[in-house]
């Protein structure tokens, strides 16, 4: 189908989506995903999106993955957002607890630089889960897409906006936490895996820590995999 970016025409191939959810439909082209919105999900009743994602447009993050263009249709209405075409693996574990501890830190590092950017744009992050997040083996990266949710200008001051998206990207990594160690099982059960992790949260907080710092500070283990196994005699 033909749409136009910047002016022009472009030709997507819409026959095969590859993807899809909730918001409207993927689809690959080269190095590109185009997303293309169900006309009724272009306005949620907190704003139009076309606003909310040509604001994103300009802004130079690194991991997670922002719109670089805006799709209209030939007759002139926005219907979604371009953004570079991020692969890897879908699976149900993330294997972030496997990964070289510098590894990790390095990526978190960049994620954190990434919404502290957001939040001095005043942009508040949406969905950021582990439906949204995937790791690049060729790349080594850890990056989060579909900010297709994401809004800006909607509280009050450049901290809430640092509270908020904060608040997410722990969500997240407490997320991809918990889903390995069901997968690789550092312990036992699944009570004491949910203990494992709420084990770490409480470290974290009480040194008012973001989980890179945390890591960084441990300095006898490899992963983070042999630190929660370390952390067995701590738990019941």
């Amino acid at each position: 189908m033909v749409y136009l970016i910047d002016g022009k025409k472009i030709d997507i191939p819409t026959e095969k989506p590859y993807g899809q959810g909730s918001e409207g439909l993927v689809f690959k082209k080269g190095d590109f995903a185009y997303k293309i919105y169900h006309q009724e999900m272009l306005n949620e009743n907190y704003g139009n999106k076309e606003n909310f994602h040509k604001y994103l447009l300009n802004i130079p993050t690194k991991q997670v993955i922002l719109p670089d263009k805006a799709i209209f249709s030939t007759t002139g209405e926005y219907v979604g957002y371009r953004a570079p075409l991020i692969t890897g693996a879908k699976r149900k574990h993330f294997g972030i607890t496997k990964l070289p501890k510098e590894e990790l830190i390095k990526n978190l590092q960049i994620l954190e630089d990434d919404f502290s950017l957001l939040s001095e744009n005043y942009v508040l992050a949406a969905d950021v889960s582990p439906v949204n997040y995937i790791y690049t083996n060729d790349t080594k990266t850890m990056n989060i897409i579909d900010p297709g949710r994401y809004r800006h200008h909607c509280l009050e001051d450049k901290d809430s906006y640092a509270r908020q998206n904060n608040k997410q990207l722990d969500k997240l990594i407490e997320l991809l936490l918990y889903l390995d160690f069901l997968e690789y099982k550092p312990i036992s059960t699944k009570r004491k895996i949910q203990e494992l992790k709420e084990l770490i949260k409480r470290l974290k907080n009480e040194k008012n820590y973001s989980y890179r710092e945390l890591f960084e500070s441990i300095t006898d283990y490899e992963t983070i995999d042999d630190y929660a196994k370390s952390l067995k005699k701590y738990i019941r």
